[in-house]
Parts: structure tokens; sequence; C-alpha cells
């Protein structure tokens, strides 16, 4: 897996399918969380771009914006082509130096369009209090596709939603402008985080042949064959890829190197979901997870900071990692989202460029509540076994897929209206958290808040995971709830002699 923040670099620590094995990761009480700066006076000077010295925000009076879904588009001016396809001038050029691998065996079925645009425009919060200390700001971001000026630049970008078995192509524009911000590289890369992808699209930062980064003026044509891992080997040719290797949540974002933390931090990143035969997006038919998108949410958590002033900074000279002081849910300042009384399934991002999260869930008006919820997924796949837990640990890039029953939520604890997902993970530097996990119940701490709302019994048909999770049900090394996307084989101890 790369790592999203390339100057300064990232850590990478979590939960792995194979960690379920291990499941006082998950459980004890080592497992909590929180964030806040430290408590020592931090002077903030005019234009700084110092922890603790943004301006005061209101939470909670923003709703949730779900981004929007990547319309399906034909390629055309210029039109698909398998070299490269050199355009005379006047047009976008095509940056790509390399023919797609592995083309011929999977037609591209689909095709996707996105360009990359500044947009000066973006409000990290509508509510009139917020906007008079932090007003609109310019981020860069991936649009609808159109090239009408009114399809603008979105932060995060469009999801990308596709299927195993159809092969795509994605072309992104690059349409930035420079400004005058202090940072971000106009030259571009974009990368399928997560996925099995040829070189020629995979958005590598560098090669010392082919250059895989591109600049304004131009487009890059990136193919996914949407076949699982091993599909080129003889023992999974014959059903293109082995099922075990189904990834599901992943992500896109820019891969220039030397500023892809920059260039993330600014807005280049997005989600890209990608559905299959069992995790079908919809909870009437195989494993019967929540519906997407209705009960089926991305969430991309991104650190930020403000100068005094409100502005937007990024500080390139800190080498030990950039943290913000404001929590962001999908480009909003701690947004509220309203959910139905029912099981929901969020696939939880840690887009921060070196900020860690311990997450909860907290009852605000009953803080000492201990509330549950179930973890099914991370980092893409399925776990051999839904886990039972009160804390998720979330490092740069990574992502873990939970299901929260609000519904037991309202009859086990006494029918809060209202819900925080806490970062409860005490962080000073961009080194890393501290051993430090803060109280509940301080909205400092809170990520965002869900908002109980609608009848009691609401139409659920997804899947309940409790009856078959940790610990109810103790794991073993031959899990498999999610058949037949399950764990290969654990090596026994005599594997490597």
């Amino acid at each position: 897996m790369d790592p999203v923040n390339s100057a300064p670099p990232e850590r990478a620590t979590g939960v792995t399918r194979r960690d379920v094995l291990k499941v006082g990761v998950l459980t004890g009480s080592s497992a909590l969380v929180g964030a806040r700066r430290s408590s020592a006076q931090v002077e903030c000077v005019a234009g700084g771009c110092q922890l603790g010295c943004s301006p005061p925000t209101e939470p909670f009076v923003d709703s949730l914006p779900v981004p929007p879904v990547l319309p399906v588009r034909s390629l055309s001016d210029p039109a698909f082509t398998v070299p490269p396809n050199q355009q005379p001038s006047g047009h976008a050029r095509d940056a790509r130096t390399e023919p797609h691998q592995f083309r011929e065996r999977f037609p591209p079925q689909q095709f996707f369009v996105s360009r990359m645009r500044p947009n000066p425009n973006h409000r990290f919060s509508e509510h009139p209090a917020n906007l008079s200390r932090i007003p609109p700001q310019l981020i860069w971001g991936f649009n609808l596709g159109a090239e009408s000026s009114g399809d603008v630049a979105l932060f995060p970008g469009p999801t990308i939603v596709s299927r195993y078995g159809t092969p795509i192509v994605v072309r992104r524009f690059n349409e930035l402008a420079p400004d005058s911000s202090g940072f971000g590289r106009t030259e571009v890369s974009t990368h399928f985080h997560n996925f099995h992808t040829g070189p020629d699209s995979d958005g590598g930062p560098c090669d010392p042949v082919h250059t895989r980064f591109f600049g304004i003026g131009k487009f890059y044509d990136y193919y996914y064959t949407m076949a699982r891992a091993g599909f080129d080997t003889p023992e999974f040719r014959a059903t293109d890829g082995d099922v075990r290797e189904t990834l599901a949540t992943m992500w896109y974002h820019d891969h220039r190197v030397d500023h892809t933390a920059e260039n993330v931090y600014k807005g280049l990143a997005g989600f890209h979901i990608v559905f299959n035969e069992f995790d079908t997006g919809n909870e009437e038919t195989g494993f019967r997870l929540p519906t997407f998108p209705q009960f089926d949410v991305p969430l991309i958590l991104a650190n930020k900071q403000f100068t005094p002033e409100g502005e937007v900074c990024f500080n390139l000279f800190n080498f030990d990692g950039f943290l913000g002081d404001k929590y962001t849910v999908n480009g909003r300042i701690q947004p509220f989202f309203e959910v139905l009384k029912r099981r929901y399934r969020f696939r939880i991002l840690d887009g921060s460029t070196s900020r860690f999260y311990r997450l909860f869930l907290t009852n605000p008006d009953n803080p000492s509540q201990s509330i549950p919820f179930w973890q099914i997924a991370n980092d893409g796949n399925l776990l051999p076994r839904p886990v039972r837990i009160t804390s998720t640990l979330l490092s740069n890039a990574e992502r873990a897929d939970v299901i929260i029953d609000f519904k037991k939520i309202w009859n086990r604890f006494g029918q809060p209206t209202r819900l925080w997902l806490e970062n409860r993970l005490e962080q000073v530097n961009g080194r890393g958290p501290t051993d430090v996990i803060f109280p509940p119940g301080n909205p400092a701490n809170a990520v965002m808040e869900f908002r109980l709302v609608g009848p009691d019994n609401p139409p659920d048909a997804s899947f309940d995971p409790e009856p078959v999770a940790f610990p109810n049900v103790p794991c073993s090394p031959n899990d498999c709830v999610f058949a037949p996307i399950c764990l290969p084989p654990l090596p026994t101890d005599d594997a490597a002699s």
C-alpha cells in the first residue's frame, strides 16, 4: 500500500484481516482514541500556519455532504485509442507514453471522465457564523466530467462506482491553474489506491523510462481491468483472478512525486467503490450489506489547518508531518448527518496527511455509555468474521468499513437522539499519536454528529452482523463468514523449514 504523504513520510498501522484472529487489538483497554493539540500556550501570529490557531467554529451546524457518483460517459475529442492519441495543437494532449497492459484481454466496457480544476469557492462550512471566520476557500478537486464551467471541482471528488468483470477507463484532464497559496504542484498523477493495476495506469510518481505525471492542458487515460489479483497466474487464469482478492472500498488520490501530501491536502482525492456478485450494493441480494447509496455512505476524514484570518494553509517545512486542528468530513467542518433507526454501512477513510484516529461512538447526553458497532472490512478487504468493537484505529490512508445499527442503539441505550463519532486519540505533532486517550463527551473531539430521525421501525433488509460476530462467536483460523471471499489458509509453524 503506497503512502499518501510523500513529504514528510507517513506511518501505517491498524487492523488487518489476520489481526482479527488476535482480537485484543480491537477490544483491549489500549484500543482508545481522541485528538487535540498540546496544552502548552500557543502564540498565534497573523498569517501563521500553526496548530491551535484556526478561528473558532460552531460544530454540527452543516449537514454532511455525500460525494456524488461519477457518471458513465463516452470518450470523444479525442477518441479512445490503444496507443497514446497524439492530438494537434489547440486540443488537450494525451500525456500517456505507453500502451495499456492486458487491454486486449479485458476490453473496456465503461468510460468515465473527470477534470481536475481549481475551485475558489469551496465552503468548509455553510453556516453564517462559521463563514464569517472561514470564508470560501480555494481547493483543487475533480469535477463530474462536463466541459462547462458550471461543473465545478469537488472535494472530495465524485465517487467512482465500478464492478468486477466490467473493465473501465477513467480519463482525467488537468485543468488546474497555478495559484499564490504557496503549496500544491500542478503536475499530477492519480493513483487508484490498493487496486491491482498495471504500471501504465497505477499513477506511479516516477519511472526511469515513462513519465506518469502530467501538466496543465493534458489528459491521461487510466485503464483498469477490474479483474481480481492473480488473473494472469496459472492457478487463477480461468477465473480471472482469486476471489479472495475481492477489494471493495478504495480511493483515488494524487501521487505526484515529492508533492503527494500537499496535493491530496489541497483536495485531489475521492472514493472508488467496487461491487461484485456477493457484495452487490443491494441489501436484498448477496451478502445483504446495506444498500448503496442510501445506507452505504463514504466518509473521508481530512484534518485541516487555517490561519487566524481563516485561510486554509499547509506548512511545507514541517518535516515531522503536518497536522491541522479542524476535523472535516467530506469537506465540511464537524458536520451532522441524519440517520434512520436502522443499519448503515460507513466506509471511513483517514485522508489526513499525518493525523491518526481512534474512533468511538459517544452519546453526548450520557457519555459514560460504551456503544458498540461492528467492523466488517479494513483497507478494502472483508474480514473473516465481523468484530464487535467500541473503537477502531485508523492511520493515514487506512480504511475501515463499519456497520452501525442505530435501531439497536436506540433500543438499548435510552433512545438517544444524537451520537458523536469521536476521535479521542491525543496527537500533538505529526510523528504519531501519544498513548493518551481523552474522556468522552468533549465536542472538540467530535468528528461528526449522527442525528436519529424518522419512525421507530423503518424497513431494513440488511445483514445483521451481531449473531455471527466476535465475541458472540469466537474467531478461528478457518473463519469465512463472507464466503467465498475468505483468507487463504494460515501458514503452518514449519512453513519456513
